[in-house]
């Protein structure tokens, strides 16, 4: 399985945007995952 991950820093007049996490009571920069099947292929 492959997996693709991206994290943003977004700032606007000095402010960074962070987000409160779901599963663990901190905050954090906005992130995000995708998981893809890898297939391999035979000729």
């Amino acid at each position: 399985m492959i997996s693709i991950g991206a994290t943003a820093v977004i700032v606007q007049d000095n402010t960074v945007l962070l987000v409160k996490r779901e599963d663990f009571e901190v905050w954090a920069l906005p992130d995000g995952v995708n998981r893809t099947e890898f297939y391999q292929w035979y000729y």
